[in-house]
């Protein structure tokens, strides 16, 4: 904000200072408080755009809190202070900046359990949450298991029918391809009739 003073008959311009915009603020002055935001305005998007690196995204939501959050300091910055308006201001944005990120971490880490969580089952032991998980790949791993177990039965079992002699081995043949009791003695009595005797 620039103040003209008449200094010597003549016309000087200097800028305020934070400190003096401050005063003039507490003094009434709405416009200090847009004059104090311009002239700060450079500092702030530095230091915000330094503590989002790797997180343009929250960008433009920090500058917004970074406004606010200098509008409420101004509020309470006395001029007693060792710090300047500028060191405050940027001590606060950091400071803010570091409570929201740990407020936001600690809500993820609530909505987060453990597997290793311990639960009391009804019987009075005790077993940790993974143990009641169900495993995605066991039944994968029955399938396979069973599948395997087939095709070695089936295995097995055609050598063993390879064994028996003709009319047997033509019975067992048409009861493991799925014939029905029903359909088994008219199967039967076509396979025993093409069969020649020995």
């Amino acid at each position: 904000m620039l103040h003209h003073k008449q200094e010597g008959g003549r016309d000087r311009e200097n800028y305020l200072t934070n400190e003096e915009l401050v005063k003039l603020y507490h003094d009434g002055d709405p416009s200090a408080l847009e004059a104090l935001y311009l002239q700060n305005h450079r500092l702030i998007r530095y230091t915000v755009r330094r503590l989002c690196r790797g997180r343009e995204q929250d960008f433009d939501d920090e500058m917004q809190e970074a406004f606010f959050m200098m509008i409420k300091k101004v509020n309470k910055f006395r001029e007693e202070g060792s710090a300047s308006l500028a060191t405050y201001i940027v001590k606060q944005i950091i400071w803010g900046y570091k409570d929201r990120r740990r407020t936001a971490q600690s809500q993820h880490e609530k909505g987060m359990i453990s597997l290793d969580t311990p639960i009391n089952r009804n019987d009075g032991n005790t077993i940790l949450l993974i143990d009641t998980l169900p495993d995605p790949t066991a039944n994968f791993e029955d399938e396979i298991s069973d599948e395997m177990v087939r095709n070695r039965l089936k295995v097995v079992l055609h050598e063993i029918i390879s064994t028996l002699p003709e009319r047997q081995r033509a019975v067992i043949q048409a009861r493991l391809e799925g014939y029905s009791q029903l359909e088994q003695p008219a199967t039967m009595a076509l396979i025993l009739i093409s069969t020649p005797r020995a």
